[in-house]
């Protein structure tokens, strides 16, 4: 219910991410478009956003 967003991701994904004291800000690299703001609340980046339900074969891979 709370997915966590790595910034390695985004980063590998052609994203730039700008933090500060209270805010984090996502800007599509090759544009400068600004994608996403995210507020910062007791330490912690948070974002509201809708998500897709998994499929549920790929929703939770088994670990070996």
């Amino acid at each position: 219910s709370k997915p966590l967003w790595s910034v390695g991701k985004l980063r590998d994904a052609g994203f730039k991410v700008n933090f500060d004291t209270s805010q984090a800000i996502i800007i599509q690299s090759s544009t400068g478009r600004e994608v996403r703001r995210f507020p910062r609340s007791q330490g912690l980046y948070i974002g509201k956003m809708e998500l897709k339900t998994p499929e549920p074969a790929q929703a939770f891979p088994r670990q070996a």
